[in-house]
C-alpha cells in the first residue's frame, strides 16, 4: 500500500517550515515569555505531531493486518505478546 500525502500533507515539511519560523520568532523576540505568534506556531507543530502520530498509527495497524493475514506465526506471536500485557 502507498502512503501519499492526499490525506495528511506532507507533515514533515511542513512541522519543518513551522519550526523554522519558530526559531525566528524566537530570536526577534524582546522579553523572555513566548509571544502570541510563537505560541499560535507551537500550537500548530502539536498539531502536526498529532496528526503524525495518528497516521503513524493507521499506517502500522494495515500494516499488520496485511502481515498477519499471511503470516500465522507473526500473528501468534503478536495474539501472545498482548497476552502477556493484559
Amino acid at each position: 500500500m502507498r502512503w501519499s500525502s492526499k490525506a495528511f500533507g506532507n507533515i514533515q515539511r511542513n512541522l519543518s517550515k513551522l519550526r523554522r519560523q519558530l526559531e525566528i520568532c524566537h530570536k526577534q523576540s524582546l522579553y523572555t515569555g513566548p509571544s502570541k505568534q510563537e505560541l499560535k506556531i507551537m500550537d500548530k507543530i502539536n498539531q502536526l505531531l498529532y496528526q503524525e502520530e495518528i497516521w503513524m498509527k493507521q499506517r502500522s495497524r494495515v500494516t499488520w493486518l496485511k502481515d498477519g493475514d499471511r503470516n500465522t506465526s507473526f500473528f501468534q506471536a503478536q495474539a501472545t505478546k498482548r497476552k502477556r500485557q493484559n
